[in-house]
């Protein structure tokens, strides 16, 4: 029996590497990548990097500048004492007395000022609430824009939010940093944090 040579080895490796390499190139087109969105209502574990870095934004000069009247806001009613606002996005609108209202949610515009309400709670990040006379003014998050006429005390947790107050304040307590509240005068105020800004 006589051998061959396996001199077609070399090149059957060669057509092999060469459908394996092909088989890996990119194809083209467009490239998607799917980020999954949190349920409504949750709060992401990560701090985004606009919370971490916050910058002091300018307090708003006008009611037409932050929450103007619009043509697209939703009405929300005050069951048993409490309107809730739970979305991301739009604009909303509590026209009625109210015992508590409470916005938790992204970039939403929300108006109070034809309302009394005894609870303003603001919750969530780059939020625009334009409110009337406020008993209690609390704010729970990150970059929100408070304007009020009136807050007999004001408690702001988190960082880079704005609140300017056409009256006094009674009573003012900051933790947090890159805070900014703008009003006449602060009767009684506690600050922790670095960068805020406070009358």
């Amino acid at each position: 029996m006589t051998r061959r040579p396996l001199a077609f080895l070399p090149a059957v490796g060669a057509v092999v590497l060469v459908l394996v390499l092909a088989a890996c190139a990119a194809e083209p087109g467009v490239r998607l990548t799917v980020v999954p969105t949190p349920p409504p209502g949750s709060v992401s574990a990560q701090p985004s990097a606009s919370a971490t870095s916050a910058t002091p934004m300018p307090a708003p000069t006008s009611t037409s500048e932050i929450g103007g009247p619009g043509a697209d806001e939703v009405v929300i009613g005050c069951a048993s004492g409490v309107a809730a606002v739970n979305a991301d996005g739009g604009s909303f609108l509590v026209s009625e007395d109210c015992a508590r209202v409470v916005l938790g949610g992204n970039n939403v515009t929300l108006r109070v000022t034809g309302a009394s309400v005894d609870q303003l709670v603001v919750q969530g990040q780059s939020n625009v609430v334009v409110a009337g006379d406020v008993t209690g003014l609390t704010l729970e998050g990150q970059a929100n824009r408070v304007q009020s006429s009136a807050a007999g005390a004001v408690t702001v947790r988190g960082d880079g939010n704005t609140v300017a107050v056409a009256g006094a304040i009674g009573t003012l307590e900051i933790t947090g940093a890159n805070n900014v509240v703008s009003a006449p005068g602060v009767g009684a105020k506690i600050v922790r944090g670095d960068g805020n800004t406070v009358p």
